[in-house]
C-alpha cells in the first residue's frame, strides 16, 4: 500500500528563538525608549511655557527689589533726620512795658479765651512763691537767683505751656506782682502796728494822768 506524501509543517512549529529579534509588548500609553522626545526647537529658542515662568520670576524679583530700595531709602531718611539737630520752637518774646499798664498779661500770653488756665497758672506761681519763704521785704529782682530758677522750673513742669515763653516771663510777672502786693501789705500792716502801738501808749498815758487826778491830796 502506497504511503501518502508528507507535507512540511515547519511553519506551524514553534520558533526556538534563535536568530530572531524578541519583541517585548509594553502597556498602552507607555513611551518606547527608542522613540525620541518631541522636538522643542533649537537650544537657544525659549519654549512658550518657559517664557511665562521666567516672566513671573522676573516680576517677583523686581517687586522684591523695589521693596528693598524703599526700605533702604526710609532708613537713610531716618538716619539723616537723627543727625540733623531739631530747630528749637519759636518762643513768645516778652512784651515791652509793664504788665497791667502797658499791656494785658492774659492777652499777651494768648489766653484771652482761657481764663481757667490763666488763673490756674497764676495761682500755682503764687503758691510757689509763698512756699519758698522769700524775704517779703525784698524786691523780686533782688531775691536769690537759685530760688527764682527753681520756681520757674517747677512752674514749667506743672504747666508745660510756659515753655513757649522766652525766659519764663509770665511766671516772672506773676511772682513779681504777688511779692509786690505782699510787701505792700506787710508795710501797711507794719504801719498799722505802729499806729496801734502808739494808740495804746496814748491811752495808757491818758489813763495814768486821770488816775493821778483821782489821788487824794492833803488840804492846806
Amino acid at each position: 500500500m502506497a504511503r501518502a506524501p508528507t507535507t512540511k509543517k515547519s511553519q506551524n512549529k514553534p520558533s526556538s528563538g534563535r536568530g530572531r529579534k524578541r519583541v517585548v509588548e509594553r502597556p498602552a500609553g507607555t513611551q518606547n525608549e527608542n522613540v525620541p522626545p518631541p522636538a522643542r526647537g533649537p537650544p537657544n529658542q525659549v519654549h512658550p511655557d518657559d517664557d511665562v515662568a521666567m516672566g513671573n520670576e522676573e516680576e517677583v524679583s523686581r517687586a522684591a527689589l523695589e521693596a528693598k530700595i524703599r526700605e533702604l531709602e526710609a532708613q537713610l531718611t531716618a538716619a539723616k533726620a537723627a543727625k540733623t539737630p531739631a530747630s528749637p520752637p519759636v518762643q513768645v518774646p516778652r512784651p515791652k512795658g509793664t504788665a497791667g499798664q502797658s499791656y494785658n498779661l492774659q492777652e499777651a500770653m494768648g489766653l484771652e479765651d482761657n481764663y481757667a488756665l490763666y488763673s490756674a497758672i497764676r495761682g500755682y506761681v503764687r503758691n510757689l512763691v509763698r512756699a519758698s519763704r522769700l524775704n517779703k521785704k525784698t524786691r523780686w529782682n533782688r531775691q536769690p537767683i537759685e530760688i527764682i530758677s527753681k520756681i520757674f522750673k517747677l512752674a514749667r513742669k506743672e504747666f508745660p505751656i510756659l515753655a513757649r515763653y522766652a525766659h519764663d516771663w509770665p511766671a516772672d510777672e506773676f511772682a513779681k506782682a504777688y511779692l509786690k502786693r505782699t510787701r505792700a501789705h506787710c508795710k501797711k500792716t507794719h504801719q498799722d502796728d505802729i499806729i496801734a502801738a502808739a494808740s495804746r501808749e496814748f491811752r495808757h498815758s491818758v489813763n495814768t494822768e486821770e488816775g493821778d487826778g483821782d489821788v487824794e491830796m492833803d488840804e492846806p
